[in-house]
């Protein structure tokens, strides 16, 4: 894979073309290259603290779970990129002009001391006036509490000072740790942002895909996969068709720095979702693309309350070569019962794929 290379399906693409790549040209590319079928395995296993298996309930219901990418394989999937020093200096200069401190310094360690002698001195000015610590810094930091979402985040600044302040008020660096506690938080809350933010549930384009079979998405072999039938766009499917996407491989992470700035100062910017769905939740190192993968993506419960979503009919079940006896027949029972399909997946004989087994499972050996 070249440099500076993005792939979608196969196709390579630029870092200036994905960076232009509008959310409605991307709607009109994946409706004309939706595929006809799309594959999810299941790991087959009972949960530990519920005792149910979800994965038979997912047949069972034709559901497929939005799960959060902090459950994820990969820990960095569905992460947003970008530099937590320049993040924190330019909220650092935020405050400042919000404080109206003019400070010319480009030395951030300098600049935070000269901020922090700053507020010190007129939250010392305040509480003079009788006001307490969280009073003082609130008004400072310009809060009106009016309930918008940037008097919110200047609310939670001046909380998060006031305990570092408390925490730490026999200290001369008290307030420099007040800062880097406040700051250190908002990087947090960016981050968590995304995890809390998005649910997702990832397809492949093919039952055969070894890799698959092999990790935890198909409990090495001993799990199923289920093949989705996608039908034809209509009003009764468009919430699913709107919110699948293929997934975009790459070796650049690409920062979302502007992105991230403006979201915290409250800023309208119309493609912010956009960036963070392109180089956040639907971007994926390179290293995986043999995995073919497509993303129904949902903000918060926006496609299902309980996050089980209803999905596309199901049309085959494939059962892994290492199911036990007795969860082949619980399969099977279902698929029988639900006018279902199924076959076993076994390695060819000429090639280390995989194919459909051609025998026919109620007389093979493995559930006997």
């Amino acid at each position: 894979m070249g440099q500076n290379e993005f792939i979608i399906r196969n196709r390579v693409y630029t870092q200036e073309q994905i960076a232009n790549l509008t959310f409605e040209q991307w709607a009109v590319y994946r409706m004309s290259n939706m595929p006809k079928r799309l594959f999810k395995y299941y790991r087959n296993i009972v949960d530990e603290e519920t005792k149910i298996n979800y994965s038979l309930e997912a047949l069972e219901n034709n559901t497929v779970y939005l799960q959060s990418p902090d459950n994820f394989d990969d820990v960095y999937d569905c992460s947003i990129v970008f530099d937590e020093y320049e993040f924190s200096f330019a909220r650092l200069k935020y405050y400042a002009g919000l404080c109206r401190f003019d400070i010319e310094e480009d030395d951030y360690w300098k600049y935070m001391y000269l901020l922090s002698v700053n507020i010190y001195k007129e939250v010392a000015k305040l509480q003079v006036q009788g006001k307490q610590l969280v009073d003082a810094l609130k008004t400072v930091f310009h809060v009106c509490e009016d309930g918008t979402g940037i008097d919110m985040t200047h609310t939670m600044f001046a909380l998060k000072m006031c305990s570092a302040l408390c925490e730490n008020s026999n200290r001369e660096d008290a307030w420099q740790i007040a800062f880097t506690n406040a700051l250190t938080s908002e990087v947090n809350h960016i981050r968590r942002m995304l995890s809390e933010s998005f649910r997702v549930s990832c397809f492949s384009e093919s039952p055969y895909l070894n890799r698959m079979w092999a990790s935890q998405y198909a409990n090495n072999h001993k799990g199923f996969c289920i093949e989705y039938e996608v039908p034809e766009y209509t009003k009764e499917n468009a919430q699913l068709f709107h919110n699948l996407f293929p997934v975009i491989y790459t070796d650049i992470r690409t920062s979302v720095l502007e992105e991230c700035l403006k979201y915290m100062e409250d800023i309208e910017d119309e493609h912010l979702i956009e960036k963070i769905y392109k180089y956040g939740v639907l971007t994926k190192s390179a290293d995986w693309k043999d995995q073919e993968e497509w993303r129904l993506v949902s903000m918060g419960n926006m496609l299902a309350d309980n996050y089980n979503c209803p999905f596309f009919k199901i049309r085959k079940v494939y059962l892994g070569n290492r199911m036990q006896k007795e969860e082949r027949r619980k399969v099977i029972e279902i698929c029988k019962r639900k006018g279902i399909e199924y076959t076993g997946i076994i390695h060819r004989q000429d090639t280390y794929g995989l194919s459909d087994c051609l025998g026919l499972c109620d007389k093979c050996s493995r559930i006997k």
